[in-house]
Formats: C-alpha cells, structure tokens, sequence
C-alpha cells in the first residue's frame, strides 16, 4: 500500500513540464481525483501540510493515492521514452538552459529559434512548451517594458494553442492505445462490440480538429486496428491516406516506426487476402525503405522490421504465383525464429506461416520437424490458446506421416482443452475422431467427401493467415487436387 508520504515524495521530484504531461494524461483518462489530488500536494508547502489538508477533505480514499501514483509511473515512462527527435530536443534544451544560466543571451535567442523551428517539424509539443518557458525570460533580455507585454501576450496565446495541440495528441494516443487493447480481449463479440465503440468516437469523425499530423496518423491507424473486428472501415483507403502521410511527412515513419510498418503490414495483407497480388508485392518491397537513409531507431523496431519484410513474403509464397526467392524467404525465416529478438507475436507468426507453407505443398515432414522443435516455445499460459492451434496441423501432419498413436493423443487432448475453435474445426475434430476407429480409414478418400460437402458450405476456400484451411485439405483428402493448387485456386 503506497503512503501520502511516498506519493507525496514522488511528486516532489517531478519537474513542471513533468506535472503538466501527467495531469495531461489524468485529463484524457478521465482521472479526475488523482488530477486534484496532485494540485492538493503541489499547493501544500510540506508534507506535514499536504497529510493535513488530504484528512480534513472528505473527496479522497486511500485508492485515490494509489491510482495517482501508479499514473506518476506510468506517465514517467511515456515521457521518457522519447523519439528519436525528441533525444535531440532534450540535450538542445539542456544546452539552452546552460546558456541562459552563463548569460549568453545572444547565442540562446539564435539557438532557441532554430530547436524551436525543429520542434514544430517534429509536432514535438512537450517540448515547443519548454521552449516558450525559455522565450518568457529572454525577452526582458533584449526588449523595450512597452514591448515586453505584448510580446509576452503572443508568447502566451500560443502556449495556450500549443496545450490544445498536445491534449488532442494524447486523446488520439489514448484511442490508439485502447484499440490494440481490443487485440487482447478473449471473445469475438468482445472484439466487435469494443471497435464499434472506437469506430464511432468523435475523434474519428472531426477531422478537422486533428490539430496536428501526427494526431491524424494515430487516429488511420486505429481505425484499421479496428477494421479487423468492423467491415465499415475501409482498409485500404485508410492505410493509403496513412501511408501518403508517412510519404508528404517524412519525420513520422522515423518518429512513429511501429506504427508505420504496421500501416505497411496491414494493406498488404489485405491485399493477399483479396488476391491483388501485384499491389501487394510492390508494397511488400517498400518495407525495407520505410525508413529511408534514417535508420536511428532501436534494435527492436530494426527486428520487426525484418520479421514484417519475411512474412510477408513467405504468405506471397504461399498463395501466390509471384517470382519471389524461395530460398532466401525460407533461409530468413528460419534465421529470425531460431534467434532470440523477436517478440512472442511476431515469433508465432512466422512459425505458424511457415509451418502451414510446409503443410500445403505437402512437405508434412518438415512441417512436424518444426512443430516438435517449437511446441516448447507455446507452453506458458498465456500461449496456450496458439498451441492449441498447432496441436490441430500437430494432427494433420500425425495423420498425413501415418504416427496413429501421436494423433489418437492429440485428438484426446483437444477434446479436453477448453479453446474456442470455430465451427468448422469442430466439425473436423468430430470427424477425425470417428475416422480414429480405423487408421484406413484416414486414406480412404470416400470418407472425407461429406466433411468436404459441408466445410465447404460453411467455409469456402479463402485466404486466411489465422487458420489451417480445413476445406481446402478435404478437398485434397477426396482426391480432387493438389493442396497447394487448391489453396491457390
């Protein structure tokens, strides 16, 4: 349990433009308590007072002080974990304060200019109010008392604009923050109902009061989180427009990098789920140039990146017929799941697309080579409901290499397992589970064409990156075609 001391001590070591940034985030949090409450430990003169004053006041609880000072935390990391601009801004303030404290008035007024003009380019608005802090107290250096006044005025007018600016910028994060959030909810009504409320907030629909750049990109790219979940949302237009953005503005793929590959990731994907795979290719070949000759970002945004680049490629190998080079696209893959950079997400996707690229050009033995290799890797809890998803092509390839003992366990464990596979897979389960009486009966194409007839009906063949196509591999199961053509088709 934190006390009003340690609160109180935490708050003590803030810096102003660190108070305004946190009761900034308590704002569009609709934290109100803990905004007042840290007006309450800024106006106390000690902390003797600061306890006096909190219990002779009725408005706050003991978890009150806890949620101000889990913010504090909170805040501080968002703070600091700055862009790559932002790190540049940060010693040129420092070194303007310095400047200021020698009394170098002269080369401070030029210098603050220029980092100024840099911190609008870079809608770096934290600091442009640092900046205008720094401006106040110069300007009784070089003017006139009749002139100080309404310079000062403008000065003030535009901080207030700036504060507009910033408020909108971190309710756009805000929103952007929630619809990733919608990526972790279990079921898919959860999902849909949580990006129809994202979908029909204001900030989606007053573009016009964007404020700034970056403000708009966030909110494209929360609106195409939330097309996974809402088919109102165009895709496409939505990521062209976010990517002529990164295109007209070239500080915001170098400072928001995630989330200009995603934008990239997004449409192409897009792009092979409906087939187009010529706009999809060409896309696909920028990603490594997103950047330009700027390649200042971190060592995990470089491995993203690179992950991005070879899965996407390796779904152009899957359902396409473009010329790409299989060999360097599986070399990659390999090279990036085998090492220790990537994310569980990012991972899991390039073990599962590789292992379903095996599967439908019937190489099963490869493919079990790489589920047993990486089976350990999803055997945590909060991995279970993707290694549920490779116990079922752990089947198919058990079925397809003839290991009856390993399906009949697989079978049994997926029984037991409470994961929500769809109805299809359902189906598919209950009829390899009658199909278990007899292992003969798993290459006896006859008894496969009524699971086809009826997965077909339900599913149709379609790309789909998240899922084993079932109706594609009963349609090979009763003979009518390879599985990779059939995938294709």
């Amino acid at each position: 349990m934190i006390s009003l001391e340690e609160l109180y001590e935490i708050i003590e070591t803030l810096k102003k433009s660190e108070k305004r940034y946190i009761k900034l985030l308590c704002s569009t949090q609709d934290l109100k308590s803990a905004s007042k409450l840290m007006d309450l430990a800024e106006n106390s003169l000690n902390v003797n007072e600061f306890r006096e004053l909190f219990e002779k006041t009725t408005e706050f609880k003991q978890p009150d002080i806890e949620t101000l000072y889990n913010q504090i935390l909170k805040s501080e990391r968002g703070f600091y974990s700055q862009t790559i601009g932002g790190f540049r801004l940060r010693d040129d303030i420092q070194n303007l304060n310095i400047l200021f404290q020698k009394a170098q008035y002269k080369q401070c007024q030029k210098m603050l200019k220029s980092t100024k003009d840099d911190a609008y380019k870079l809608e770096e608005f934290n600091y442009i109010l640092e900046l205008i802090t720094i401006e106040i107290k110069l300007i009784n250096r070089f003017y006139k008392l009749d002139e100080i006044k309404e310079i000062e005025l403008k000065l003030l007018n535009e901080q207030k604009h700036i504060i507009e600016k910033e408020m909108r910028l971190s309710e756009c994060y805000s929103l952007y923050s929630k619809a990733r959030q919608t990526n972790n909810l279990k079921s898919e009504p959860e999902k849909i109902n949580a990006a129809s409320a994202l979908l029909s907030s204001p900030l989606l629909h007053n573009q016009h009061d964007f404020y700034s750049i970056k403000a708009e990109f966030l909110i494209l790219c929360a609106t195409l989180i939330c097309a996974d979940y809402n088919t109102a949302a165009n895709i496409e237009k939505t990521a062209l427009k976010a990517i002529d953005l990164c295109k007209d503005h070239l500080f915001l793929p170098v400072e928001m990098p995630r989330q200009a590959l995603d934008v990239h990731y997004k449409l192409i994907q897009y792009y092979i789920k409906n087939k187009q795979f010529e706009k999809a290719h060409y896309f696909t070949q920028l990603i490594p140039h997103i950047f330009g000759n700027k390649q200042e970002h971190g060592i995990d945004i470089s491995y993203k990146q690179k992950s991005y680049y070879a899965a996407l490629n390796l779904l152009l190998l899957t359902y396409s017929d473009i010329n790409v080079d299989e060999q360097t696209i599986i070399h990659s893959v390999n090279e990036l799941i085998n090492g220790n950079f990537l994310g569980f997400e990012d991972k899991s996707t390039l073990i599962y697309s590789l292992i379903v690229y095996y599967m439908y050009n019937q190489n099963f033995l490869e493919a079990k080579k790489l589920i047993e290799k990486h089976t350990s890797f999803f055997k945590e809890d909060d991995k279970k409901d993707f290694l549920n998803e490779l116990r079922l092509l752990d089947l198919i390839t058990s079925i397809e290499l003839a290991d009856f003992s390993n399906a009949k366990t697989t079978v049994n464990l997926l029984k037991k397992v409470n994961h929500n596979f769809n109805e299809h897979t359902q189906l598919f389960l209950n009829h390899f589970n009658i199909l278990m009486n007899d292992s003969k009966d798993f290459f006896d194409k006859s008894k496969y064409t009524e699971i086809y007839s009826t997965l077909k009906k339900l599913s149709p063949v379609t790309i789909d990156f998240s899922t084993f196509n079932l109706t594609a591999y009963t349609a090979y199961k009763t003979d009518i075609g390879k599985l990779i053509h059939l995938v294709k088709a």
